[in-house]
């Protein structure tokens, strides 16, 4: 079926008699316009379905049955079953429940890039405006439940703006990440409003859990549903019940985009019995320089007593991760791995076999320079060793190592003749100084810590010469020197 605006009658009026034609004379005919109804759609409406059609001419009615299915321009429409009201410019879709209670053929509606599915919907082609009924739509790895939604299309958001979009006001939503048709958690609001690809807008909302709503109230909220790297809503992938802690859902934050190179994400842990945790996780990478990431971690857990009072657990988790590519810098190299945690982190927040079992944590942060056209190297590196079942902790911090390569001091540049004996004497320094910290777990952020460390310093120095006397006998002198610092002082009295 198509609806056009006007067409072209090329069929000469009808006269009320009919004349004798004179064949010797030309006839003419004047073209005549048939109009189309100003209520009609601007643009042409096809429809088809594979089981039947039925008309209803008086009321202008079509009944689609089987895969049934509407065109408009990009507007594509198909459900089991349609009624198309060309007086009115509506379509009704609507899916059916067929003999063992399964929803069949239920409304899909597409748009350009946009999709959802519905049970029931109601459409009007003219104004570009529908009525939507149990509605789902996806945007990334976010769905969208509206219990009654309203479709607007060719809307401008500002005055200025020359491009239109489509906006959809939905009443009784859930937007949450679960999958199932039935979604086990989510936030739950009673208005919402989205423009697909860009924002959802809500009003007050609470986390939902299993249907059940929870204490947990959000007063307004923004959600950028843009295409690509952008900042928004990181929503649980589950909720879980601990008896300690009560119901409660890990991992519920929000992302940061910061550029091409950095991006960060703030993550939160919510229990009703008052435990919580956060947690900020960035992440960096320079092509063909470096890439890492670093991750800070605070948990505050609540647990009863046997006399019902409560206790605090805190704990700390810092963990960094560098690396630097092989081709960014061919004299210097940088790399780390840390993982410091305090007071049992990884044991009291995680329940896997690998974080309960695991009793030693180590760290470990190395840098090298190399200075081209010396004989000199530097090294430095900082290291951390934790036993979480003592609860002891050392830290190397730092550990400089100096390195001179064997040189001879006194070799000509220019020689003239044989090689003197004095030319082959070789001078080599190395210097290697270490600051050490020993305490646990609970203490090392103390003024008490910082006091107690132990540092020093060791200097070595080497010089040797080898040369033959009378041809026959090998001399080879050797002199070494080595010197150590230590930065605490022991007095004893007598």
């Amino acid at each position: 079926m198509s609806a056009k605006k006007a067409v072209q009658d090329t069929i000469s009026s009808v006269l009320d008699t009919i004349p004798m034609v004179d064949t010797s004379k030309t006839t003419t005919t004047t073209p005549t316009t048939v109009k189309i109804s100003p209520d009609s759609p601007a643009d042409e409406v096809n429809y088809d379905a594979v089981d039947s059609m039925n008309y209803d001419i008086k009321n202008k009615k079509v009944f689609l049955y089987g895969n049934a299915i509407v065109t408009q321009k990009t507007l594509k429409l198909t459900a089991e079953r349609m009624i198309i009201d060309f007086g009115n410019n509506i379509v009704i879709a609507e899916g059916h429940t067929d003999s063992l209670g399964n929803r069949k053929g239920n409304p899909v509606f597409e748009d350009g890039d946009q999709n959802f599915s519905c049970k029931k919907m109601k459409y009007n082609f003219k104004t570009k405006k529908g009525i939507v009924y149990d509605a789902v739509t996806q945007e990334g790895d976010l769905f969208i439940h509206g219990a009654q939604s309203k479709i607007f299309q060719g809307v401008q958001l500002a005055p200025q703006d020359s491009a239109t979009h489509e906006v959809i006001y939905n009443r009784d939503a859930i937007f949450t990440t679960c999958n199932h048709p039935d979604p086990h958690f989510g936030i739950r609001a009673k208005k919402l409003k989205m423009i697909p690809n860009k924002i959802a807008i809500v009003g007050p909302s609470m986390i939902e859990l299993g249907g059940v709503p929870t204490p947990l109230v959000l007063p307004f909220g923004f959600f950028p549903l843009k295409q690509g790297a952008r900042t928004g809503l990181i929503f649980p992938r589950d909720y879980e019940y601990s008896p300690t802690w009560g119901f409660g859902f890990k991992n519920v934050g929000w992302y940061f985009p910061i550029n091409d190179h950095w991006d960060t994400k703030v993550l939160t842990d919510i229990y009703f019995k008052g435990t919580w945790g956060i947690s900020a996780q960035t992440r960096y990478k320079y092509r063909y320089r470096n890439s890492g990431n670093f991750n800070l971690s605070f948990s505050d857990r609540v647990r009863e007593l046997s006399d019902a009072s409560r206790a605090r657990e805190r704990s700390l988790s810092i963990q960094w991760s560098h690396q630097q590519d092989a081709s960014a810098h061919p004299n210097r190299s940088f790399s780390s791995s840390v993982n410091i945690q305090t007071n049992g982190f990884q044991s009291r927040n995680y329940n896997d076999a690998s974080s309960v079992l695991q009793n030693t944590l180590h760290s470990n942060v190395n840098y090298s320079q190399r200075f081209p056209g010396s004989p000199f190297n530097l090294t430095a590196s900082m290291s951390h060793s934790q036993n979480t079942r003592t609860h002891e902790v050392t830290f190397n911090l730092p550990t400089v190592g100096l390195r001179m390569n064997r040189i001879y001091p006194f070799k000509k540049k220019n020689r003239v003749g044989n090689e003197k004996w004095y030319e082959k004497v070789t001078f080599k320094y190395d210097m290697d100084a270490q600051n050490r910290l020993t305490t646990t777990d609970t203490t090392m952020f103390t003024k008490e810590t910082l006091e107690s460390a132990q540092y020093g310093m060791r200097h070595k120095i080497s010089s040797d010469v080898n040369f033959k006397l009378f041809k026959y006998i090998n001399i080879s002198p050797n002199v070494q020197y080595s010197d150590i610092w230590y930065g605490n002082r022991i007095e004893k009295i007598f």
